[in-house]
């Protein structure tokens, strides 16, 4: 019986004329809950004729084309049209489906342009047998769009004068004159019923919410009716999963029991608590279904973190040679979330072991206290540095910075040989620093900034007296596919009469990997009588680097580096340029860098092999 109908359908389809055209009469305005749905435009005719030839035609593939509109409308266009659905599964079609899918094809024009304000559209379909083939082809001409005339919202309920609702009102993003999109005025809705909800109505719903559509006149009316309902109060909060202090906890609620339900302060509150770094993952939400008499109860459920974390890793680098690192992460030591991490490094140059205790700030979005001591033992270029270190630090943030002040007093045993010198530092300092990636390991967008000033005195038991400031910044971006640019700075000064007043961990040396390349580790710095670097007094450094992926993860990179440290300002910078191999492995990016010197005499040349180069 189906096929019956298809081949009576084909026959019809070849009596009818190849095109028509006319105009639609006028409409009366159709009242839509949310979507409007009233039409008119011009109305294309069915295909072109077809062979008359008796015999059945076996089935053929299809080719759609869409013409005359571009962007998001081809797109709803061929996403609506059931010809081109069926095109794209590659299933040859017979005479007959073809002829009905190409039947229905205009009406499907119409609807996917309905929610861009298009309702009166002309549509021109042709339907072409290409000898093996059939091609059907849609010539669009969308026409003005619908603009609103009218724009009614309205507030009812017990939230009618609340001014932050009122205010929502005005800054609905709908205008006279503005072309009508379904998806403008579909978030115009949600985006009012939300600032309802945030601000406590949360049975705020639309008794009227009508689209009433005029295509004959170009025009459409909109009403918005929004009952806010009562406002609810917030109830007891609850802690599910938490194996800490419940005062501990509670000191992080920044509302009280009875006062309007606002969500943003959930949202705060949910940040705060996952910025803590105690758990893996924190939900805040309001138990509607217990309210009572308008208040609703708050319940956070914690997910905390292993108590235990365990830290491996090892490496090559050309400036420290192979190296190693293990670290031993111990939470939650007691109900009131203090920690210990232990880190244990060592390479050809630096061997160091630190211990940080944690004591989390109560009420604060990742606001600590850390005692720490470490010792650290650097052997470069004949130098050698032996430097214990025991501190106290307040880290805390400030907006999208995190700030640290800290107070370190050091133990530093220094020199060249046997001739070692031990100097006593009473070290307080304040850092700044911020980073943004849009990936923790291939960002493809990101800046970092970082300021730190330190000092110390005399009076304080130090032995000279010393001012230091230091500041680095990085921008990295994208501008085509695969390939990314990086500009990094630093510089940095010191206020004393001599370098050698400063302790060896204050002063500036430049030359690297992640330096100047071309040049050995700490190469670049006043040297001593016997030519070893000893530090100076300033620094400067420059670098722009550009890579590319070619072969899937695999690239290449081409770079200049500039700097230097010295005595005197301005200091000289030394250039060094080169190329590099890229490989985008799992734990970032690894580089390795042929880097020549170009500011030295005959020009000497370094490999260079870093990993997780960025900001």
């Amino acid at each position: 019986m189906a096929s019956l109908l298809l081949v009576l359908a084909s026959l019809l389809f070849q009596a009818a004329p190849s095109s028509t055209t006319a105009p639609a009469g006028p409409t009366a305005p159709v009242p839509v809950d949310g979507v409007p749905t009233a039409t008119a435009g011009a109305v294309s005719a069915p295909p072109t004729p077809l062979s008359a030839d008796p015999e059945p035609r076996a089935p053929t593939p299809v080719q759609v084309r869409v013409e005359g509109i571009r962007g998001e409308m081809r797109a709803a266009v061929l996403a609506q049209l059931r010809i081109a659905r069926e095109a794209r599964t590659g299933r040859p079609l017979s005479e007959g489906e073809v002829n009905l899918l190409h039947l229905r094809a205009p009406d499907q024009v119409r609807s996917a342009l309905e929610p861009f304000g298009h309702y009166r559209p002309e549509i021109s379909a042709t339907l072409e047998d290409r000898g093996g083939a059939w091609r059907a082809t849609y010539r669009v001409d969308p026409g003005r769009p619908v603009t609103f005339r009218n724009i009614d919202v309205r507030l009812v309920g017990e939230g009618s004068d609340d001014p932050a609702l009122r205010e929502a009102v005005r800054a609905v993003a709908l205008a006279p004159g503005q072309p009508l999109r379904h998806s403008a005025y579909e978030q115009a809705k949600r985006r009012l019923q939300a600032a309802a909800v945030e601000r406590g109505f949360l049975d705020a719903g639309y008794v009227e919410n009508v689209v009433a559509v005029r295509p004959e006149q170009g025009r459409a009316d909109v009403t918005l009716r929004l009952d806010t309902g009562p406002r609810f109060r917030f109830g007891p909060v609850r802690f599910v999963g938490a194996d800490l202090d419940e005062d501990f906890l509670l000191d992080f609620i920044r509302f009280a029991e009875g006062e309007p339900v606002a969500t943003p302060i959930l949202l705060d509150l949910q940040n705060t608590l996952q910025a803590t770094g105690l758990f893996t993952s924190v939900e805040v939400g309001l138990l509607r279904d217990q309210a009572r008499e308008l208040v609703v109860p708050v319940e956070v459920r914690l997910s905390p973190r292993p108590r235990t974390r365990l830290d491996a890793g090892v490496g090559y680098g050309t400036d420290t040679g192979p190296r190693a690192v293990v670290g031993v992460d111990l939470r939650r030591l007691n109900r009131y979330g203090h920690g210990l991490e232990t880190e244990l490094r060592t390479s050809f140059i630096q061997n160091g072991l630190n211990a940080r205790y944690l004591i989390p700030l109560p009420g604060t979005a990742g606001d600590r206290i850390r005692v720490s001591a470490g010792l650290l033992d650097e052997r470069t270029l004949d130098i050698r540095s032996t430097r214990g270190t025991l501190g106290v630090g307040w880290h805390r943030s400030r907006g999208r910075w995190r700030e640290a002040w800290l107070l370190d007093l050091q133990r530093e045993r220094y020199g060249e040989g046997d001739e070692l010198t031990t100097s006593n530092v009473v070290l307080p300092s304040v850092q700044w620093s911020r980073t943004e990636a849009d990936d923790p390991v291939h960002a493809l967008r990101g800046r970092s900034y970082r300021f730190e000033v330190a000092g110390s005195h005399k009076a304080v038991g130090s032995p000279s007296t010393f001012g230091r400031i230091s500041a680095g910044a990085g921008l990295l971006r994208s501008p085509w596919r695969n390939g990314r640019v990086i500009v990094r700075a630093e510089a940095g000064t010191a206020f004393v009469g001599e370098a050698s007043e400063l302790p060896v961990s204050q002063r500036f040396y430049a030359g690297g990997d992640r330096s100047v390349r071309g040049y050995a580790y700490r190469f670049l710095a006043p040297r001593s009588e016997e030519g070893i670097p000893v530090g100076g007094k300033h620094l400067i450094i420059g670098s722009a680097e550009v890579e590319h992926l070619f072969w899937n993860d695999f690239g290449l990179a081409a770079f200049v580096d500039a700097g230097n440290a010295g005595d005197d300002w301005p200091v000289r910078p030394q250039v060094g340029t080169g190329l590099g191999l890229r490989w985008l492995s799992p734990v970032g990016m690894v580089g390795l860098d042929a880097a020549a010197a170009v500011s030295r005499p005959g020009t000497p040349w370094r490999i260079h092999l870093s990993i997780g180069g960025g900001l």
